[in-house]
């Protein structure tokens, strides 16, 4: 039997952004049953750890995305996503739609940079290469060997 939602503990949560796309990583490490639902205004992520343990987090966007070019990555510690803003532009001034400071939302420091540094060196910015796109694949985890990563 399904536990109810309100059993689930809410996962810690860093980003960061570009002028083109956010950053989020899900901190749940050796993630399980996971399933993703990504709209043009939120994800929402629910899954377990290796002990059971149930997780659960919706993020309302502060604007609207394209679920189209977005991906996402799973590893052994995390799960990374790289969502593409839908207008291109303006730093958003906060992640989330609510103004509330969220105690499990972080910025992301190894990934930020501040607007007027956009055009310094884009290389410095974690591709994220072999990362799957939304619409499909149930394939979670890293080639073999690449476990340790993140």
């Amino acid at each position: 039997p399904d536990r109810p939602s309100t059993m689930a503990k809410v996962p810690g949560v860093l980003w960061a952004q570009r002028d083109d796309r956010l950053y989020i990583t899900i901190d749940v490490k050796n993630s399980t049953d996971n399933t993703f639902d990504l709209s043009a205004e939120k994800l929402k992520y629910t899954g377990k750890n290796k002990a059971g343990t149930a997780f659960e987090v919706e993020l309302e966007f502060y604007e609207p995305i394209n679920t189209e070019d977005s991906k996402r990555l799973i590893n052994d510690h995390r799960i990374f996503f790289t969502i593409i803003k839908k207008e291109a532009g303006d730093y958003w001034p906060r992640l989330l739609k609510d103004k509330r400071k969220m105690h499990w939302l972080k910025v992301d420091f190894n990934k930020w940079r501040d607007e007027d540094e956009e055009s310094e060196d884009e290389n410095a910015v974690p591709d994220f290469g072999g990362m799957e796109g939304f619409g499909g694949g149930g394939g979670a985890g890293m080639p073999p060997g690449m476990g340790g990563m993140g």
